[in-house]
């Protein structure tokens, strides 16, 4: 949310894979981690990629505008 008021563009596929690796240390035996992060990348790789071609993402014309975030009530 600081990103996106600051008008800075946020990392969104960093903030899954972060997400997805909390969940495999979790869930997951030490032992077939590595596997389960090497899927993990891939899974959000095609999603990400689906994503650029749908909203047009890598639209050079784009250009940060700072914004006010309120709480929703």
């Amino acid at each position: 949310m600081k990103n996106i008021a600051s008008g800075k563009k946020a990392n969104i596929k960093a903030y899954y894979q972060q997400k997805a690796y909390e969940k495999i240390n979790q869930t997951v035996p030490e032992a077939y981690r590595q596997e389960a992060y090497e899927q993990a990348n891939q899974e959000i790789d095609a999603a990400y990629q689906k994503a650029i071609d749908t909203y047009n993402l890598k639209d050079t014309s784009f250009t940060a505008q700072p914004v006010n975030v309120y709480a929703n009530f």
